[in-house]
């Protein structure tokens, strides 16, 4: 079995996640403009739409599913919100030790990696 190189491997869960942001935003819209009847109301340059819902649902099921409360909650806060939070600030607000944040985080780093087969 080939070393995982955690470093390469945070980087790649972090880009999956911000994009899960737009994901989500992208599928809320296209359900709100067929909700509505209405076409396209901005110009595309390359239509991916089953791609992108489809990708949008894995990575939800994956934090619904894959992951325990305190994983999910550490990825959220990390990588889902809308400002910038560092380590410390996550762990002190959960009530973590700095040993037990780690631990959790990279767990919960791989489990979404290997539920999605990024590994």
């Amino acid at each position: 079995m080939t070393d995982i190189n955690d470093h390469e491997l945070k980087k790649v869960v972090a880009e999956e996640l911000k994009l899960y942001k737009a994901l989500r935003v992208s599928v809320k819209n296209n359900n709100e403009l067929k909700d509505c009847e209405v076409g396209k109301v901005f110009p595309t340059v390359i239509n991916r739409e089953r791609e992108k819902e489809l990708k949008y649902k894995q990575v939800k099921r994956v934090l619904t599913e894959v992951l325990n409360d305190t994983q999910r909650l550490i990825l959220e806060k990390k990588y889902l919100g809308n400002a910038a939070v560092n380590d410390l600030t996550i762990y002190m607000d959960m009530g973590l030790t700095k040993d037990q944040f780690y631990i959790q985080k990279k767990q919960a780093i791989r489990l979404f990696a290997t539920a999605l087969g990024i590994i």
